[in-house]
């Protein structure tokens, strides 16, 4: 065994010093300190399972999966150090029996009360397998108990919100996935409606939303007319007032809450004028979104929130979206805060990166795999659609999946790249790649400033030239270059550095000083006392000769963006971001981006990374890219391990 992490480290190739200190702290708590009667090879053995454990949560893991270390090798790539090659000889796992063995000999079954917690061949952090359970146990009951809904005050409100295709439209969308989505959501006190970009998932919750709406408002009418009857009330006297449903909606971050509103307004204006809804009904549904911790209380320093089981949120219905940046702690929390009566509606493309911390929340409560729908809910969305649905699958009642995209029509580089990479086909996207796309434009050798140079020049340069603020958001939003990683030379930090340079060779930037007028910034840390908070993106501006930094602030009544104007000096961490990692960048969209992978391959890499990164262009991706991490990067497919899945559908 290792006395200290040095050692460690000298038989081990990239083990971390967080993996090594954990496993010390469980092999003192479990193994020394208890009548475990294991020998000190079983120790070492449960020593190396400890650690394996921490670099799986790193990893996003919630647990680790004793198969998928058992009769492996791990930790045994020689390093080179200052120019020599160290041989790192790694450590070698018994089979899987022995882990079993060795692992009953512990007292960490789910009883036990330990920080470690073993069941049915996964080894936990207890705190993780509590998270798990908490999500699966509150979860059922909504997956299993649907509310009562008027039948045919549903198919009246749905006739209204989704007329009749036009006769020129395809056979796809005469097939309306957005009303069969909205009718199999109105019943549901827990439902997800899942879709890639383009496919309409906020024009649907937005018609959801007002589905339900009107159906309580309906409700709520009949109740009253058959109170005054059974009371004998005046026909003079009004009618018992309405309580409209409270709708709240959140998103994992504050761009992503931003984006959320504008996108509910944009389409709650559409429909309005459209289906010509009342303005009581328009104005039942929100005017702003919050990030999810603002919406359950931040408590400073804790973990934990203001609104819990003992004080549960004040709503009737919470829309969140993004959901697949929401990790598993943060899911037990906001289901642990939602009331009994309250309905949850989600929203998220389980295609895109998994949340940065642990659990693949979105992916196990959507598995397309099983995906189709019950006998019953069959018959119930017949009735209310009009179509012919056979039953199918185990009965995912709560998943609507929309598929067709209205932004790309099929022929676009940016959506078959997307589709050809997340399909993990290499082929077809070396194909798209050559094809020289109107919306794709590839590099494959150019040197990155040869690639950049134009880019900077036409897009970010603008921001520099508009009169006002409002103008220079809008044209810094309209481009982002986007990086797999912050380190080395196709990392943010450098290419951050590279396009400040190029700008001041432009004459773009005339000072050589740290901040400017026009500098785009990203917050870093969360400050409550400013209500700024990590992933906040502000601009430097100069007002009255005076340097402020400027961060939108939601609308006003007319619909016009309120902006925040903050002393510099008074900024939590922030750093430039002409260039963002692919994961700060979800929940965004911009009409251009210019997308850059490393020179060599990189754990970072994966096909939902790419995608990720190509979905966040409305109109033209422009991408540089060795063939070979192309191909790499597609091939290789996020896998997370937890057993969230298999106790909600098995």
């Amino acid at each position: 065994m290792y006395s200290n992490f040095k050692q460690c480290n000298e038989s081990l190739s990239d083990c971390q010093p967080i993996d090594f200190f954990l496993a010390k702290k469980l092999q003192s708590s479990l193994i020394f300190s208890t009548d475990s009667n294991l020998s000190s090879g079983e120790a070492a053995i449960a020593f190396h399972l400890f650690m394996a454990l921490s670099s799986a949560l790193n990893d996003g893991h919630t647990c680790l999966l004793l198969s998928t270390v058992a009769e492996q090798r791990l930790w045994d790539q020689d390093v080179v150090i200052d120019g020599k090659t160290h041989t790192r000889v790694g450590f070698e796992f018994p089979p899987l029996a022995i882990f079993v063995s060795i692992l009953n000999k512990l007292p960490i079954t789910v009883n036990d009360g330990n920080p470690l917690t073993f069941e049915h061949n996964r080894l936990y952090l207890s705190r993780y397998w509590a998270f798990e359970t908490e999500v699966a146990q509150a979860l059922l009951p909504r997956l299993q108990e649907h509310s009562v809904i008027d039948l045919e005050s549903a198919r009246d409100v749905l006739s209204r919100l989704f007329p009749k295709a036009k006769p020129s439209e395809s056979s796809a969308k005469r097939l309306d996935m957005q009303k069969v989505a909205v009718a199999n959501s109105l019943n549901k006190n827990f439902a997800v409606i899942a879709g890639g970009p383009g496919t309409g998932k906020t024009t649907t919750v937005t018609k959801l939303l007002l589905a339900l709406l009107m159906i309580h408002q309906r409700s709520n009418s009949h109740q009253q007319l058959n109170e005054q009857s059974l009371s004998n009330q005046s026909m003079n006297k009004p009618p018992l007032s309405d309580r409209a449903l409270n709708i709240k909606m959140a998103a994992p971050t504050g761009k992503a809450a931003q984006r959320l509103m504008e996108s509910i307004t944009g389409s709650l204006k559409r429909v309005a004028q459209e289906c010509h809804l009342s303005d009581e009904i328009i104005d039942a549904i929100p005017n702003e979104a919050s990030t999810i911790h603002r919406l359950l209380g931040v408590k400073r320093h804790e973990h934990n929130f203001k609104h819990d089981a003992e004080n549960p949120l004040d709503l009737d219905v919470l829309l969140v979206d993004e959901i697949s940046m929401v990790d598993l702690p943060l899911m037990a929390r906001l289901l642990r805060a939602m009331p009994v009566h309250g309905r949850l509606i989600v929203l998220g493309d389980a295609d895109q990166l998994p949340s940065v911390a642990a659990g693949s929340v979105l992916a196990d409560i959507a598995p397309r795999e099983l995906l189709g729908y019950s006998p019953p809910n069959i018959a119930m969305l017949n009735k209310l659609t009009g179509y012919a649905f056979e039953p199918s699958g185990i009965g995912l009642d709560h998943l609507s999946l929309l598929t067709f995209s209205y932004r790309f029509d099929g022929s676009g580089g940016i959506g078959l790249l997307a589709k050809a990479v997340i399909a993990g086909d290499v082929d077809e996207t070396k194909a798209v790649l050559a094809s020289n796309n109107h919306q794709l434009t590839y590099h494959e050798h150019s040197s990155l400033i040869e690639w950049l140079s134009p880019q900077v020049k036409q897009h970010y340069s603008q921001v520099f030239s508009v009169k006002n603020i409002s103008e220079a958001f809008t044209a810094f939003d309209n481009f982002r270059v986007l990086c797999a990683n912050r380190k080395g030379e196709r990392g943010t930090e450098n290419i951050n550095q590279l396009t400040e340079n190029l700008l001041r060779k432009f004459g773009t930037i005339k000072t050589r000083d740290n901040l400017y007028h026009g500098k785009p910034i990203m917050i870093t840390t969360n400050e409550y006392s400013l209500g700024l908070y990590n992933g906040d993106i502000g601009l430097i501006w100069q007002v009255n000769n005076k340097l402020l930094a400027i961060f939108p602030d939601g609308k006003d009544e007319n619909n016009e963006v309120v902006y925040r104007y903050i002393s510099p000096a008074r900024l939590p961490t922030f750093e430039t971001v002409y260039a963002m990692t692919i994961h700060k960048t979800q929940g965004s969209e911009f009409a251009n981006v210019a997308l850059v992978l490393p020179e060599e391959d990189n754990p970072i890499l994966s096909r939902e990374l790419f995608y990720t990164g190509i979905t966040r262009s409305k109109t033209h991706i422009n991408l540089l890219a060795d063939k070979t991490i192309v191909a790499k990067t597609t091939e290789k497919r996020i896998i997370r391990h937890s057993a969230l899945k298999l106790r909600l559908f098995e």
